[in-house]
């Protein structure tokens, strides 16, 4: 149940559950705000087939969290909070496996899945966004993730593919310029498509999903930072962040841009030194 500090969810285990070992578990954000129950038979058969976990959040109510007009998914502070409170109550009520952990959405809650991995990366083995074209702001934050796998589904007849998604999409194809990497990313763009389910890559997600394990120990760690509840960087934790650097505390629209982010850049020496 959604209290004060923490989300509600629903969600579903394999019918083979028991507390003696461990499953893989996917976040999946709704794509909407109908009933998160209808959003869950989407995962649910391959599920079940594959032996994962299913978590769905309930967006919360205008009456709960401030709103952007037009936005279900405001990327605050206290969203964020609020996330990161109901997971650790599943991590102590579930058998979740940490290096099988995955976040992911439709719509919507593809914009919160990509934003969760972008801000706290070290909790995630991979993040899926079927149907929706981010937010403004992960085209400065995304690559605090690019070590990461990305599973992207998106229709070209998307409304707001090119206005949302345009240099989004660009980083997922360019080397990093801070780590010297390259996203491993499946980019899967449907001609013609326009906002829909994509009930059609629900057991490639789940294959895909089933081969990945968490990388706990990057040996170089470079973020951009653009909200106080983004301090934990696995094997790195940050005080605070200097409320210049704060520019998404407030509920903001997916349009929003022009932020100035701050940077984390930490790296480990042949002689286990932290520089």
């Amino acid at each position: 149940a959604a209290s004060a500090d923490n989300l509600g969810c629903v969600g579903i285990v394999p019918p083979e559950y028991h507390e003696t070992r461990r499953y893989p578990t996917v976040i999946a954000f709704p794509g909407s705000e109908a009933d998160p129950r209808q959003w869950l038979e989407w995962w649910k058969s391959e599920a079940v087939a594959h032996g994962f976990i299913v978590i769905m959040p309930v967006w919360p109510s205008a009456e709960e969290e401030p709103r952007v007009p037009g936005s279900v998914y405001t990327a605050s502070a206290q969203y964020h909070a609020r996330f990161l409170a109901l997971l650790r109550i599943l991590k102590r009520g579930l058998q979740i496996d940490d290096d099988r952990l995955f976040v992911a959405g439709h719509g919507p809650g593809g914009e919160a899945a990509l934003d969760m991995m972008a801000s706290h990366a070290q909790l995630f083995a991979g993040v899926a966004s079927l149907s929706s074209t981010g937010r403004r702001h992960l085209q400065w934050t995304m690559t605090n993730a690019i070590e990461k796998p990305v599973y992207f589904v998106i229709g070209d007849a998307h409304p707001d593919w090119f206005d949302r998604m345009n240099l989004l999409s660009a980083r997922f194809f360019r080397r990093g310029e801070d780590i010297q990497k390259y996203f491993d990313v499946i980019f899967i763009k449907y001609p013609e498509r326009t906002a829909e389910n994509f009930s059609e890559e629900a057991t490639d997600l789940f294959d895909w999903m089933s081969i990945h394990r968490r990388q706990r120990y990057p040996e170089q760690l470079h973020a951009r930072i653009l909200r106080s509840t983004d301090l934990d960087w696995g094997w790195v934790q940050l005080n605070s962040l200097p409320p210049q650097f704060a520019q998404l505390d407030a509920p903001s629209d997916a349009m929003a841009e022009g932020f100035k982010p701050a940077t984390l850049n930490v790296r480990l020496t042949t002689r286990n030194a932290i520089i």
